[in-house]
């Protein structure tokens, strides 16, 4: 059995899903990861494994350069992992972080996955930011991105092949709801940070509040919880927006299949995972054109797109699929057949084991 060793956060969704994902394939998956597992998730899978689960440190990793300096001290740690579990690949999710230690180690195959911040934020704080980003990449074989806009990103740094292999949905599990309450229910489901724009979508729903007959869903925490609290208040609109806070991951699609438009209309975004995952339930879309979310919708066939920051054209869009449920309807399908045709997890998790088969 091929071993792989997978340096990553035990707690990410898109960590377990890729995780249990190969380890079904019939690989043998060790996590080595640098917080603590939050639950025991993967105890219960035959072919997975928290390889440092009894060394794991409870501190907190201090961010920028100095605190890349804190990997060091986990590099014995790290060699002895490599030594009792005798890995045939190692594979390093987020290249600033888990991609320093992979390439400090200096183990072959190599391979890192960029998640986003890590080539979009991270090497703009600080020319040493960058030479580590470089350096980074410079030590993998081969680099995946979940979207074509952080390949291209990402080629910016490097000279080593950049592959497109996409964070698919499982649409035999993110199926469209049965039944739909009568009232619409407009939502989103994202962290609540500036550069995801959800006081975009509130203000634009305060615009059309009197024209509709809907409320509006926000599903996250993050740290402008307060302020978009206040926000909905000055606005008017309290009574008819509804924060959930922190949800469990595993809640996320029932809360896909109780919203009728999904809104993402993000300043920033790498890639797009809610929103494919809305698609696959049937819903419309309404998506900023920022980063990779035009990526993963077509325009007018399974959603909107509109401009960052532009208030007037959300409300606008919010408003004509508000009242045309032919039009709610037809996205919908549309947006399910597409996720099904180019992002479907079946597909995209052969895509990586034909990978790391060119490679062990």
């Amino acid at each position: 059995m091929k071993r792989i060793l997978f340096l990553s956060d035990i707690n990410s969704p898109h960590t377990q899903k890729w995780v249990s994902g190969l380890a079904s394939q019939g690989f043998m998956m060790g996590v080595f990861s640098l917080t603590p597992s939050q639950t025991n998730w993967y105890k219960h899978l035959p072919n997975v494994l928290l390889l440092n689960e009894s060394t794991i440190s409870k501190k907190t990793f201090t961010a920028g350069i100095y605190g890349k300096l804190q990997y060091l001290s986990l590099l014995p740690q790290l060699k002895k992992v490599v030594k009792s579990f005798k890995p045939n690949l190692l594979h390093a999710n987020y290249a600033s972080s888990y991609g320093l230690l992979g390439a400090l180690l200096n183990f072959k195959p190599f391979i890192i996955t960029v998640w986003g911040s890590d080539v979009f934020d991270f090497p703009q704080n600080h020319f040493i930011n960058r030479s580590i980003l470089k350096y980074n990449l410079r030590k993998a074989d081969v680099i995946v991105s979940a979207s074509k806009i952080m390949c291209s990103e990402t080629a910016k740094y490097t000279n080593t092949q950049v592959i497109h292999i996409p964070f698919g949905i499982d649409a035999n599990v993110f199926v469209p709801s049965v039944t739909k309450s009568n009232r619409l229910l407009i939502g989103t489901i994202k962290r609540l940070e500036y550069i995801y724009g959800v006081d975009i979508l509130i203000k634009a729903f305060a615009l059309i509040a009197d024209k509709v007959s809907a409320d509006l869903l926000i599903v996250g925490n993050g740290v402008s919880m307060n302020q978009y609290r206040t926000l909905a208040k000055s606005l008017n609109i309290e009574s008819r927006v509804k924060f959930t806070g922190w949800i469990p991951h595993e809640q996320t699609l029932q809360y896909h299949q109780m919203i009728n438009i999904f809104v993402a209309v993000s300043r920033r975004e790498s890639f797009g995972v809610a929103v494919l995952e809305a698609s696959a339930c049937g819903n419309p879309v309404l998506v900023s054109n920022a980063g990779g979310l035009p990526e993963v919708v077509a325009n007018q066939i399974t959603g909107i797109i509109v401009e960052p920051d532009d208030v007037t054209a959300t409300a606008n869009a919010l408003l004509q699929l508000c009242n045309d449920a032919a039009l709610r309807n037809s996205m919908g399908q549309a947006g399910r057949k597409f996720v099904i045709k180019h992002y479907n997890w079946p597909d995209n998790l052969m895509q990586m084991v034909q990978l790391y088969n060119q490679y062990v």
